[in-house]
């Protein structure tokens, strides 16, 4: 059984419109983040699995709620300064890989070496990079929370979600998900 001759131009057509990214938001949430460079370094796009790393060698940056809930604390100095800052100026495969073969005793030799001896104020426009980077990262997941107490899940059809969780907006006002304000 053989297509039809106009069928591989119509495949051709829609590949390369599948490949062409739609504009606005949701066009931006797969565009990668640039590097950001910071003197002799770039600060690379920060990437979920980033946080299985940062957990496995027991960072406090190690869950997104660390930003979110204000445990993770900008602190421009230090081992996990330097750990972060080495993590986040190379690719994940190469950290992947350390973790494995050095552990975290490697990483905090090589973290050490590398950015121990920098001034403060190149660590500190680092983290501020590493913080941009992760800020992109954050803003592409949406937010939910569970109703409080008391509260009646709403089981609209419009709604994202029937399972009691309710959006909550950029200015920080909460809307159920029929969209009133509570």
């Amino acid at each position: 059984m053989s297509n039809p001759p106009n069928q591989k131009a119509q495949d051709k057509a829609e590949g390369q419109a599948a490949a062409t990214p739609s504009p606005g938001e949701s066009r931006d949430v797969f565009v990668p983040a640039p590097d950001i460079e910071v003197g002799p370094f770039k600060v690379r796009r920060f990437v979920d699995g980033d946080f299985v790393a940062l957990s496995g060698i027991g960072h406090p940056l190690n869950h997104i709620a660390a930003i979110a809930d204000g445990s993770y604390k900008f602190v421009p100095t230090g081992k996990d300064c330097w750990i972060l800052c080495w993590i986040m100026t190379r690719p994940r495969s190469v950290s992947k890989e350390k973790i494995k073969t050095s552990g975290i005793a490697g990483i905090e030799e090589e973290a050490s070496d590398e950015f121990g001896d920098l001034p403060i104020f190149a660590l500190n426009k680092l983290m501020v990079a590493i913080l941009k980077q992760i800020n992109i990262y954050i803003e592409a997941h949406l937010e939910y929370e569970p109703n409080k107490k008391g509260e009646q899940s709403s089981s609209t059809p419009s709604s994202p979600r029937r399972d009691g969780l309710r959006k909550k907006d950029i200015s920080g006002s909460q809307s159920n998900s029929s969209g009133a304000e509570s």
